[in-house]
């Protein structure tokens, strides 16, 4: 068979392409062959801070949001004890004067 491909010299590159095609095919089939967790552990790592970020700018949010209606409550102060001292009045005025 070598002897054959000597005697037609113009087959020797095509073999040896092909050869190295088929040998190219082979390596990269086999280093492709990785774990997945393997390949996508920068992304995992990435997802994972941005979900620890997101639960602690939520946390920060609800934060905020309750200082706010808190301190809402705390500005309205002098007018629940106007409306409250109103209605005592109200209720002292209709029980006294039956």
């Amino acid at each position: 068979m070598i002897e054959q491909l000597l005697a037609n010299k113009e087959t020797v590159p095509y073999a040896m392409a092909l050869a190295a095609i088929i040998l190219a095919a082979t390596v990269g089939f086999l280093l492709g062959q990785q774990d997945p967790l393997v390949m996508c552990a920068d992304y995992i790592v990435k997802v994972e801070q941005a979900e620890a970020l997101q639960r602690e700018q939520s946390m920060e949010l609800a934060e905020c949001k309750a200082k706010r209606a808190g301190g809402a409550v705390l500005d309205c102060d002098n007018r629940i004890k106007g409306a409250v001292s109103q209605a005592l009045k109200n209720h002292k005025d209709i029980v006294c004067n039956d």
